[in-house]
């Protein structure tokens, strides 16, 4: 129990801090414009979101801080029962991506949890995203696999 707690907190630190060094090289390299890596296919652009991951959900930024909150809290529980390295990352992964853009949700807004979570990565399928964004998203994908795996 003590390594699944050890493996999950260490990837949702790696992930929040990637998270957070990257947003502040958006928030100073993107404020001239937009940067095209490789045309229609991958940018950088600078964006904000009140809403949930991928856009959705605009201008629900409390309940999704506050859902941000259970959802570590819950993680943290479900950490007690997890067997195997694999799914302590990719919990710590998930946990890692809330709490990232939490803290934008917290420090980018007049108020506590009205801020706008910074999104920068533009791709040509999908509303702006960033690492925390991908990090739940890669995490939840890898869970499930990582659980028909198992049964």
């Amino acid at each position: 129990m003590r390594r699944a707690y050890l493996l999950a907190g260490s990837a949702a630190f790696v992930v929040v801090l990637l998270d957070r060094i990257t947003k502040i090289w958006a928030l100073n390299a993107l404020v001239d414009g937009d940067r095209v890596v490789i045309d229609g296919v991958l940018g950088f652009q600078l964006t904000s979101n009140t809403g949930a991951a991928y856009g959705l959900f605009k201008g629900g930024g409390s309940l999704i801080a506050v859902a941000a909150i259970i959802a570590s809290g819950l993680i943290v529980y479900a950490l007690r029962s997890v067997e195997r390295r694999f799914e302590a990352v990719t919990l710590g992964a998930i946990m890692g991506g809330a709490l990232g853009n939490l803290i934008d949700r917290i420090v980018r807004g007049p108020g506590w949890f009205d801020g706008a979570v910074v999104d920068w990565i533009e791709t040509p399928l999908w509303p702006n995203f960033n690492i925390a964004d991908s990090a739940i998203s890669v995490g939840a994908v890898l869970l499930i696999l990582a659980t028909f795996r198992r049964g």
